[in-house]
């Protein structure tokens, strides 16, 4: 009887594992490529600047193409008071214009406009910047970065009595940052002018992880105008800690630095994510008449501004007979992007058949920027035909299958898909014969 028990044990095991294997061995992979085209993507790439009080100019940034813009507020006149309701109000009225446009905004606001203007009391920046939060937390999906603005010419934080020496450095222009931290969402970055500021912040104890550069010098010479004190050294320490931040800048004007080659080393390095469209027009110009990687170097650049993702490669299961099986999807992505992409979007696999979507999250399982990998395991409610696709998006909320009015999606650089409605769709579950027994995939080429 025992015999007859343990060769039973032995054949249900044995059959088990079969099972097992025949399911992990029953899928199919896909190769993808990626390809030129020049995509509107969020988050990313050339921007304009623009005054507090001109939302109308929103719509024409859009239309041009942008996704950006930079927003800037002078705040010379409340020195000693604080910002009126109706400033405040018509910062409302930009951001909600914003959101309309889908246009993301960095946001700066100064009191030093000129040589001849001073700054406030450090209590009274504690103010503004308690104040100026709590409209942007209102609006926290349209403001990807406050850059620290506040001290200095410009809020460039140079020529500043808060920044006169070390000292001055940690225990007073800190303070800024810290207020700003303290009071904005933890969805919105910080951006601080020079590593070294960035570097002192964390060692006062800030929050680094929110913190990245706006370097308004870049290019222009081997400190780039005082932006660094080691070029090379620093440059390798932002190439460590700054990729996945938002990052940018401006250059002033053509140098040896400039030179498209050069620009692309730098460029990754600094986790590029933002250039102004305009300044300087001379270098903008001279990188549209060169060459890079037998392309237009200008449009080159402007491609690969922060995030670039693309689908390499799919795995999934080949065939599916029952509702009870699992579908078994592996995923991987690939960035030629200068950075990844802000920790506010997340990705999802799409599950579409017709009349219904099925969001479900995805976690990386690597950490590395110009790959991604991602796998899961989804049982079917129903047997019918379906479409699978990804959503990479900044939405919060996606109960009930659906993106919120105003979500920000990403489209994949692939021609082997099809983009609507925020979902690169890319696999398609039909049934290859009149019995629908089995749903097969295939391709989408959308070519």
């Amino acid at each position: 009887m025992l015999v007859w028990l343990l060769l039973l044990i032995g054949i249900l095991f044995g059959g088990l594992v079969l099972y097992r294997n025949f399911q992990e061995e029953r899928t199919v992979t896909y190769f993808y490529s990626e390809n030129d085209e020049s995509l509107v993507n969020p988050a990313r790439g050339l921007y304009t600047q623009i005054y507090y009080k001109e939302p109308e100019r929103l719509e024409s940034i859009r239309e041009e193409g942008q996704t950006l813009s930079l927003v800037t507020m002078s705040l010379k006149d409340h020195m000693e008071e604080p910002i009126p309701e109706e400033k405040l109000e018509l910062l409302r009225i930009l951001f909600e214009e914003a959101r309309k446009q889908q246009v993301m905004l960095l946001f700066r606001a100064a009191y030093r406009q000129n040589e001849e203007c001073g700054e406030p009391e450090l209590s009274m920046i504690k103010t503004h910047i308690k104040q100026l939060s709590e409209v942007i937390n209102e609006y926290k999906d349209v403001v990807l970065v406050v850059q620290t603005g506040m001290v200095g010419l410009w809020g460039e934080w140079h020529g500043s009595v808060y920044l006169e020496d070390e000292d001055a450095l940690r225990n007073e222009a800190m303070k800024v940052v810290e207020w700003w931290l303290q009071n904005l969402d933890p969805s919105i970055n910080l951006n601080l002018r020079r590593p070294l500021f960035i570097q002192t912040a964390m060692e006062v104890g800030l929050d680094g992880s929110r913190l990245g550069m706006h370097n308004d010098a870049l290019l222009a010479t081997d400190s780039d105008m005082g932006t660094y004190i080691d070029r090379e050294g620093e440059l390798a320490w932002c190439e460590e800690n700054l990729n996945g931040k938002v990052n940018g800048g401006e250059m002033p004007y053509v140098s040896e630095y400039t030179e498209p080659e050069h620009v692309i080393e730098e460029f990754n390095q600094l986790s590029l994510m933002y250039l102004n469209a305009y300044y300087n027009v001379e270098v903008l110009k001279d990188w549209e008449n060169r060459k890079l990687y037998n392309e237009n170097a200008l449009e080159y650049i402007k491609k690969h501004l922060g995030y670039r993702y693309y689908l390499k490669e799919i795995e999934t299961t080949e065939k599916i007979y029952t509702t009870s099986e699992k579908l078994q999807v592996k995923i991987q992505l690939g960035n030629s992007g200068f950075s990844t992409i802000q920790s506010r979007f997340h990705l999802y696999l799409v599950l579409d058949d017709g009349e219904n979507k099925l969001f479900i999250p995805l976690e990386k399982t690597n950490e590395e920027k110009e790959i991604e990998t991602y796998q899961c395991s989804v049982e079917l409610l129903e047997k019918k035909p379906f479409l699978i696709g990804l959503c990479y998006t900044d939405a919060a909320n996606l109960e009930g299958g659906s993106l919120q009015e105003y979500a920000h999606t990403i489209q994949f650089a692939n021609d082997e898909m099809r983009y609507e409605e925020g979902v690169n769709y890319f696999i398609s579950y039909q049934y290859i014969e009149e019995e629908k027994e089995e749903l097969v995939p295939s391709m989408i080429n959308n070519r």
